[in-house]
């Protein structure tokens, strides 16, 4: 939070970026993560769903079932829909039908990429090759 007051400052977009789990999801993190970045006035709050990759790769408990993306979708389209700030950029709505149809769809390799700490470039950072 520090951080990105600090770099608000200095002119810098910030954003926080977090991911979706079953169990977050559950507990309604989602929204309490939009309230905090609504109320340090971040520029965007991106909301990846949880894939099965890093500590995740062989345990998929974690996963978000199908009703949650749904359900976080219907809350990323409601604040897309009315313009609010910051936009919440969840990756269950941009990836969605609607999404997709909205002119949003997946960002990888269309408004956004990757660059690693080791300078490799992708269009997603979950797209990288195992080290």
């Amino acid at each position: 939070v520090e951080g990105n007051k600090c770099m608000k400052e200095k002119g810098v977009i910030v954003g926080i970026s977090s991911y979706a789990t079953k169990t977050a999801t559950e507990r309604g993190m989602y929204k309490k993560m939009y309230e905090l970045s609504k109320s340090i006035g971040v520029h965007n709050l991106i909301l990846f769903d949880a894939v099965p990759t890093g500590n995740l790769l062989h345990d998929t408990s974690e996963m978000l079932r199908p009703e949650q993306r749904t359900e976080i979708m219907k809350y990323s389209e409601n604040i897309f829909n009315s313009s609010t700030i910051p936009p919440l950029s969840s990756r269950s709505w941009q990836n969605s039908a609607e999404g997709y149809f909205s002119g949003i769809g997946c960002l990888a390799a269309n408004i956004q990429y990757y660059v690693s700490a080791y300078g490799e470039v992708s269009p997603c950072g979950f797209a990288l090759p195992d080290r």
